[in-house]
């Protein structure tokens, strides 16, 4: 079980930040967390302003894709974690707030019809097909925790944006606790096999001192019921 080791200093949310964006390749994670380091170091310096940066960094930055690649890279890796952070975002809540037979079939319903109506940071409709939300959920369903918490900040706020990489990391991460926690034991209703949707065995784990905090809200999630009121369940078929 990999697990997520903080150093309380202010490359931790830096380097939290890199996980989620890739976490199954820990050289391409190795040089943008060094780059995106390096780039937070001379934001706001003045052009003859000196910064020290160790050899070990000089040296995955020198092997890092090029600023403009990573900023590609980001952005798609950004897109696939939300997404499958919606799907388990989607199964918490369902869970949470008592929805009839929650299921992974509707969870990427949710996730898709969010899509339909959403938008990136750039402007671009999602345009994600379900698999495309399988393919997405497969890649970081090892992180999909961080991402699930990511998103639930924006439902049910308990850090600011700009804040949940920084002072208000270790809530961020007891979020993502109670999530894995759900995540580890949660059945999908009617789901081949008895095996919950994520192991520990393959999720990042938080750090073992963060204490796991669950979603404490009477607000009912009326966009997921909203969506919900779509979802036809896929026929099986006689066997």
């Amino acid at each position: 079980m990999p697990t997520i080791e903080l150093h309380k200093n202010a490359e931790d949310g830096i380097w939290v930040d890199a996980l989620m964006l890739f976490p199954a390749d820990d050289a391409l994670r190795s040089s943008v967390f060094a780059a995106m380091r390096t780039s937070a170091e001379i934001k706001g310096a003045k052009k003859h302003d000196r910064i020290d940066i160790e050899v070990s960094t000089l040296n995955l930055i020198l092997d890092a894709p090029s600023w403009n690649e990573i900023k590609s890279l980001t952005k798609e890796a950004t897109k696939q974690g939300i997404v499958a952070g919606d799907v388990l975002a989607s199964l918490y809540l369902m869970d949470r707030f008592g929805v009839p037979e929650p299921s992974m079939n509707k969870a990427i319903h949710i996730a898709s019809e969010y899509a339909a109506e959403s938008k990136w940071g750039d402007g671009k409709r999602l345009n994600v097909s379900e698999r495309m939300i399988r393919e997405a959920w497969v890649e970081y369903k090892s992180v999909a925790h961080l991402w699930a918490a990511f998103r639930l900040n924006q439902a049910y706020p308990f850090a600011t944006k700009d804040g949940l990489f920084a002072e208000s990391l270790c809530d961020f991460l007891a979020v993502a606790a109670g999530v894995l926690n759900f995540a580890v034991a949660f059945k999908p209703f009617r789901a081949r096999g008895s095996q919950p949707i994520l192991t520990r065995k393959e999720a990042w784990a938080p750090p073992k001192d963060i204490v796991p905090r669950n979603l404490n809200s009477k607000r009912v999630p009326d966009k997921i019921l909203r969506y919900l009121k779509s979802y036809k369940a896929p026929y099986i078929g006689r066997i």
